[in-house]
């Protein structure tokens, strides 16, 4: 199965309205199976939409901080996906234990992958002088070894989950995002 933003609309939409969406496999006319939302948006490897871009996934590295965005944006992609989804969180000394023990709970509740790398930003060239663009040094290096997680694990995208609201601030980490060419379907969504 394949994620396409379309999709993730809709699903936080009928969330909203306590609907919960499936999909249904449904043929075209030369007998070849693809998934269609049951509100009838088509997701096969030619999937688009001329308002939200092209999404053709068919496996996804979520960065996981088990804040609502990313904890959404998960559980969507793993239930797209199931497998080819999985989820890499940060460990440092700057990530509560708590909310590293709120991924690890929601991963196994779940059943969802789920790798932790740590991030020590301390030790990142710079980040200690705390200059005005230490986001996008700590995201880079994240970003970085998410990568390397999920090249071993042969999952094509890395996906994180920014919003829209977030274009609006100053944020640096966003750079290092469109830098490494990871995947932000919450803001192509324009959530």
């Amino acid at each position: 199965m394949e994620i396409c933003a379309i999709c993730v609309s809709s699903v936080k939409n009928d969330m909203k309205n306590g609907i919960d969406k499936k999909h249904e496999k449904v043929e075209n006319s030369n007998d070849n199976k693809y998934e269609r939302c049951v509100k009838g948006y088509e997701w096969n490897n030619k999937r688009t939409d001329g308002e939200v871009g092209e999404f053709t996934w068919i496996s996804v590295a979520v960065a996981f901080s088990s804040g609502v965005d990313s904890t959404f944006l998960l559980k969507v992609a793993h239930d797209t996906l199931g497998d080819k989804a999985i989820a890499v969180t940060a460990q440092s000394c700057s990530f509560p234990k708590r909310e590293l023990n709120e991924a690890i709970d929601f991963c196994k509740k779940e059943g969802i992958a789920h790798f932790i790398c740590e991030s020590e930003e301390l030790n990142i060239d710079g980040f200690a002088q705390n200059p005005k663009n230490r986001c996008y040094l700590c995201k880079k290096e994240l970003f970085e070894k998410i990568r390397a997680i999920a090249e071993e694990n042969h999952i094509e995208n890395i996906v994180e989950g920014s919003n829209l609201d977030d274009n609006g601030d100053y944020r640096p980490g966003l750079q290092a995002v469109a830098e490494l060419e990871i995947k932000s379907p919450l803001r192509a969504c324009q959530f």
